[in-house]
């Protein structure tokens, strides 16, 4: 009994003797086979140190409500004279009219063909003057067969000016130019209707190519206004200077060379050149661009100054009284702005937005004077 147990635990260590010779034999063959790896090197442990970042500069808020922006944000008011609506009487236009027709009379009595054709023409002028397009359009059409081809074209052009179909007066006139390069008048047309489309670079085109062809004529104040207005300040620079040197009573070349000094920012120049033109003639073009530019440097007394000017020089001028407003509102001279808002939509223009944002100031304010803005905002929408 005791051999028997002897011969299993004897069985049992060999059994196991075999068992490990066989497990280490496979671990060599695969250590020999396997590639030699390199010694993965140690972690650091150190933290390392976070790179020092100053803190952001802190742009302190401006207690001013109305934030001021670039220039290039800015919506100016001064970029051209102001166009101002002048109405005449019922009984002036029935009287003008009444006259062109007895001279109608007369030159077709007397067989004038061509007196006849151009005091037509001045009818159909009349009408859409008095801004009835209706009368002008029907009188045109009963007399166009009359009219020259290019009388006929300048007179359809107008009528679409005045019904507001700019686009459709361009392509008609470009049309006739194709064949007509050099015919003056409706060059002379086209460079007016692109001026109205704000085509600034196509017209100051224009006008190079009349100043070639006409030489009855000088339109170095035209390409002077539509380089300015189209921020083309190189040839601002070549027309307005050669505008001001040929003419230096001209007060027109100094105003629309400030106006390219004022959009390139360069205030010192502009404030030079439209004091130049006051000094040459009063305007109110140039006296408003002149308070505007105080405006935009932050002098906004000087600009309160010299909008009351422009008034003084031109009492119906909606774009100073909208100026003086907005720079009272900037004096926090809300009553006294509301004032000249009211003025300014009187005389035609719709300063809402403005209003607007002086009625969220005011009510942030919790003043009671957001009501009579806001009654404001309300009668100038319904004024005609």
């Amino acid at each position: 009994m005791n051999m028997l147990r002897l011969n299993r635990v004897i069985l049992m260590c060999c059994a196991l003797a075999c068992l490990n010779l066989i497990q280490l034999m496979c671990t060599s063959s695969a250590e020999a086979q396997a590639p030699v790896m390199p010694p993965i090197p140690p972690i650091n442990i150190t933290p390392t140190p976070a790179p020092v970042v100053p803190a952001p500069a802190v742009t302190p808020v401006s207690a001013d409500p109305t934030l001021k922006v670039k220039y290039y944000e800015f919506k100016s008011i001064c970029l051209k004279p102001e166009q101002l609506k002048t109405s005449r009487s019922e009984s002036v236009n029935t009287k003008r009219l009444a006259l062109l027709n007895k001279k109608l009379k007369a030159s077709e009595a007397k067989k004038n063909s061509t007196l006849t054709t151009k005091i037509k023409s001045l009818i159909v002028k009349e009408h859409l003057q008095q801004e009835n397009f209706r009368l002008a359009e029907e009188y045109f059409k009963k007399e166009s067969a009359n009219f020259p081809e290019d009388e006929a074209l300048l007179l359809s052009s107008d009528l679409d000016i005045g019904k507001g179909l700019l686009r459709q007066a361009r392509d008609n006139l470009n049309l006739y130019l194709e064949k007509n390069p050099k015919n003056i008048p409706a060059l002379e047309k086209v460079a007016q209707v692109y001026i109205l489309l704000e085509s600034y670079t196509e017209a100051r085109m224009a006008y190079e190519d009349l100043a070639k062809i006409n030489s009855k004529k000088d339109y170095t104040e035209q390409l002077c206004e539509t380089s300015s207005r189209g921020a083309d300040h190189l040839n601002v620079d070549i027309y307005c200077a050669r505008l001001i040197r040929k003419y230096p009573t001209n007060h027109l070349g100094y105003i629309y060379q400030g106006i390219s000094w004022r959009d390139q920012e360069k205030y010192a120049e502009a404030l030079k050149q439209f004091q130049l033109s006051l000094k040459i003639k009063p305007s109110e073009f140039a006296s408003t661009c002149l308070a505007e530019s105080y405006f935009l440097i932050d002098q906004h007394d000087k600009a309160i100054s010299q909008y009351k000017e422009s008034i003084k020089i031109q009492p119906l001028s909606m774009r100073a009284h909208l100026g003086l407003a907005n720079t009272l509102v900037k004096k926090n001279l809300f009553s006294e702005a509301l004032e000249y808002y009211k003025k300014s939509c009187e005389l035609g223009l719709k300063p809402l937005t403005e209003m607007f944002t002086v009625t969220n100031i005011l009510k942030d304010q919790k003043s009671n004077l957001s009501d009579s803005y806001f009654s404001e905002i309300q009668s100038c929408k319904d004024r005609p």
